[in-house]
């Protein structure tokens, strides 16, 4: 098994990490509740949509945010494929607690 060997440039602490290829990575923690940060996108979105047409605000910035808020929800959707791919048993083991379990249902909103 090879190690890496990461120390630090700060001379304080000069702690030193060591790496390894069975270390899980961030791809295997990324939770599938990050869909209600993109909720709170959408439903922000749609607010502004709505308060820059009754309020008459001279700047149309809704277009923008509903850009923001597909980019975002793109980049979320091609992290949890990528983690249905490579990590199956992370999403499993998602599915089988008893909160998180409860994010799934936002899978059905975005169809």
């Amino acid at each position: 098994m090879k190690t890496k060997i990461i120390t630090n440039k700060n001379k304080k602490q000069g702690k030193k990490r060591i790496y390894s290829k069975d270390e899980s990575s961030r791809l295997e923690h990324f939770t599938i509740s990050f869909l209600a940060i993109l909720l709170g996108f959408v439903g922000f979105t749609l607010a502004y949509f709505k308060a820059e047409h009754v309020l008459g605000f001279p700047i149309h910035l809704a277009h923008y945010l509903l850009d923001l808020t597909l980019i975002l929800m793109l980049i979320v959707f091609i992290i949890l494929f990528l983690k249905l791919i490579f990590y199956p048993g992370a999403i499993l083991k998602e599915i089988r607690h008893p909160i998180k379990l409860n994010f799934f249902q936002y899978l059905q909103s975005y169809s």
